[in-house]
């Protein structure tokens, strides 16, 4: 009877103590919404649908086509907030002293660019994009040329992107190299990859610079050659990415 009465008070006592434990099993439904929320903030790409279809492209073109809209978007966009501007009506490119010189003050121009926004978006690089939704056939082509980029980089993102996608990761090194740029020409060092992701962008880009296009038409046709094989593997910084991705 005793033994039967310390069994009773030994399992009520391990009860007790189990129950009072916190339980530190929690589920992901349970989490903040807010951590996966700023997790996703946090990345400077454009937040398309990866369910979304866009009609005459595969699945897989798709996903290339809105990662190359989001690196162009990404350039255009740094270059207007700047000062540059492309008018594919004049077909100058070219920086905009005029602002400079009116206000050196970099957030006051920010402000002086936000209110010619409309205008740059009818004729400037942003445009481009624009006119781009409604042509399939064009965004195939320019999947179809910028593959061979794209596999280089996703292969670096895969391997090295933590909490995010590799599309993801590498437009936030792209973002993070322009600001390097326009503060110290991207001499932080504190990611291997960051500036030559940034460089080996501004080196397809930089003939564009320097160079007059008329219309939607000539610029497709330059971003379509820039983006080929034979032109990529001619970048400097090609071959630094790829060393590095191989490491």
């Amino acid at each position: 009877m005793v033994k039967f009465i310390n069994y009773l008070m030994l399992c009520g006592a391990l009860l007790f103590f189990y129950c009072s434990e916190p339980n530190v099993m929690v589920s992901d439904k349970n989490q903040s919404p807010n951590k996966s929320l700023n997790q996703s903030l946090s990345s400077q790409i454009t937040s398309d649908d990866e369910s979304e279809v866009i009609v005459g492209l595969t699945h897989d073109e798709a996903k290339k086509y809105r990662f190359l809209k989001n690196i162009l978007l990404k350039i255009f966009s740094e270059l207007e907030y700047h000062g540059y501007n492309f008018d594919v009506c004049s077909g100058e490119f070219r920086y905009d002293q005029k602002i400079n010189k009116l206000e050196p003050d970099l957030e006051k121009r920010k402000q002086i660019n936000k209110a010619r926004a409309d205008e740059r978006r009818q004729k400037g690089c942003l445009s481009f994009l624009d006119w781009l939704v409604t042509k399939p056939d064009k965004q195939k082509r320019l999947v179809a040329s910028f593959s061979f980029a794209y596999g280089l980089l996703n292969k670096i993102g895969e391997k090295h992107a933590v909490n995010r996608t590799s599309d993801q990761y590498i437009i936030d090194l792209l973002d993070v190299g322009y600001k390097n740029y326009w503060v110290k020409g991207c001499g932080d060092d504190s990611n291997t990859f960051t500036c030559p992701i940034f460089w080996f962008f501004r080196e397809i880009i930089h003939p564009f610079n320097n160079l007059h296009y008329d219309n939607h038409e000539k610029m497709f046709g330059f971003f379509e050659k820039a983006f080929l094989p034979d032109s990529i593997l001619k970048k400097q910084h090609y071959k630094i990415l790829k060393e590095l991705s191989e490491k």
